[in-house]
């Protein structure tokens, strides 16, 4: 039998703990009050109540929420970085082609290489600053 993780919260409003501590599943009643307790969120600064529909569900909805927002931002911002890394390794590329053309192989390997240190550093200043 799976461990149970989420947590639960006095309900009575003038208990001294009201919103204030969580408790175990396993607890039943308040040890201050004597109220019984119920699921809550378990997030740290969150005490929503929640409904008891299984051992999975620890989350109140608007925390879900934000944190699918969070997460949609996080990809938002990689998505904006790899493209702009992405327009940098392609002008690289043409410079380092356009060297091979003129002046021959080893010299352009040569070349090559310190252009795309300077364009790394220049990737990752833009990547910080985004």
């Amino acid at each position: 039998m799976p461990n149970d993780h989420r947590k639960k919260g006095c309900q009575n409003t003038e208990c001294e703990i009201f919103n204030k501590q969580k408790f175990d599943a396993s607890y039943q009643f308040c040890p201050i009050c004597g109220q019984e307790l119920v699921f809550v969120c378990a997030k740290a600064k969150c005490y929503n109540q929640i409904e008891d529909t299984g051992i999975k569900h620890r989350i109140c909805r608007s925390c879900e929420a934000k944190t699918k927002e969070n997460e949609n931002k996080v990809l938002d911002i990689g998505k904006k970085a790899g493209a702009g890394v992405a327009a940098v390794v392609v002008g690289v590329a043409g410079t380092i082609g356009k060297n091979i053309v003129k002046e021959g192989k080893s010299a352009a390997v040569k070349k090559g290489e310190k252009v795309v240190k300077a364009v790394a550093k220049e990737a990752v200043k833009m990547v910080i600053k985004k």
